[in-house]
């Protein structure tokens, strides 16, 4: 087929220096801008007149030192405050992320952020640091609006932090809590989730990762007591060592598994054991053992296989025995800190690309 000649000729022409931001409406940089670090987002204030308070208004802030963004700690502490001071205070805030892995804060530190994030509504929370998170829990505990929660809490020598023994957390449907110590209440459950402490039923999505540095009996029982309290979870997440700690229950066949009816996921991260772990391991399986012969048999085998395979036999099929439709997920992190490093440079690289075109057209 020929196509006749056209009659008239088009001409398009885009000019090198059109700035093609500035067409985009307010909530669609401000979407952009969420994404960024607080620090690079602040930076956005010099590109123009139109960006000078723009920064305020974004509804998440990530306030991460982790990738070297502040030569000392106090330079980070003031930015934070900053920040804080000057956001505009009229805008929700959907998302605040702190991590800060070196140098311990200030607990009047952690307490302004919590503060600033729950006198805002915020939904999404999380937090990773090294210091105390006690005089933050009441209120964090309570919060009407929090749906997602992520604690990694690391006090100054190597002490845990203790988990409240109750919470009201009403619209919580995301939780994922670490290096934490829980209460053992009077019926051996941990004590913010005994159903007659705490509520929930609104959770919808679970992380654990269970490590025992010193094998007590009750440990296993105690977990498997603590997934039972989430019965409408609809999916699940579990390390290699949380199933290791599970399976540590004697007889585990004649125990009730956890309901889990109306979970459709289940992933298990297989990454390796810490040698003090696979210790613990054997130290339970020697304590369990009916006869010389079987601890003679379990030292030979730890010997030579170690604490044999990663995911013990049976154990998926007694956490799914009431949720035979749920799907089966394998995460192969043995390599993750590769991979990790990867996506970060990856990431870094997409949200520079990012700066970069915003800074071309200021």
């Amino acid at each position: 087929m020929i196509l006749p000649a056209t009659t008239k000729n088009v001409k398009l022409s885009i000019s090198e220096n059109q700035d093609r931001l500035s067409d985009l409406p307010d909530c669609v940089i401000l979407h952009i801008l969420s994404f960024l670090n607080a620090k690079h987002a602040v930076q956005t204030c010099v590109l123009s007149t139109r960006y000078e308070n723009l920064w305020k208004r974004i509804p998440v802030l990530i306030l991460d030192s982790s990738e070297s963004n502040f030569r000392t700690l106090k330079i980070f502490t003031e930015f934070v405050s900053n920040v804080l001071s000057h956001r505009d205070s009229s805008i929700s805030l959907q998302t605040l992320n702190f991590k800060r892995k070196h140098g311990r804060l200030e607990p009047q530190i952690i307490k302004n952020i919590v503060d600033y994030a729950l006198s805002h509504n915020v939904q999404q929370l999380g937090l990773c640091f090294n210091g105390n998170i006690v005089q933050t829990l009441p209120s964090m505990f309570s919060s009407q609006s929090l749906t997602h929660l992520n604690l990694s809490i690391y006090p100054s020598g190597g002490y845990q932090e203790w988990f409240p023994k109750s919470f009201n957390l009403p619209a919580l449907t995301n939780l994922r809590i670490e290096n934490f110590i829980f209460y053992i209440g009077d019926d051996d459950r941990a004590e913010p989730f005994s159903i007659f402490n705490s509520n929930v039923s609104s959770l919808k999505h679970v992380d654990i990762h269970a490590e025992v540095k010193q094998y007590h009996e009750k440990s296993p029982l105690l977990l498997s007591r603590w997934l039972r309290e989430f019965a409408n979870i609809k999916s699940l997440t579990v390390s290699a060592t949380t199933l290791q700690v599970l399976s540590l229950i004697p007889n585990l066949s004649q125990i009730s598994p956890p309901s889990l009816g109306n979970l459709k996921s289940l992933k298990v991260k297989m990454e390796e054991l810490t040698p003090g772990f696979r210790m613990t391991l054997l130290d339970a399986k020697l304590h369990n053992a009916e006869s010389k012969n079987e601890r003679k048999r379990l030292r030979k085998k730890f010997k030579e296989e170690g604490s044999g395979s990663l995911i013990p036999d049976g154990i998926v099929n007694f956490l799914l025995q009431n949720s035979p439709s749920a799907e089966v997920e394998f995460i192969d992190c043995t390599s993750q800190p590769l991979r990790a490093d990867i996506i970060r440079v990856l990431a870094d690289a997409a949200l520079e690309a990012i700066y970069e075109t915003i800074a071309e057209v200021g």
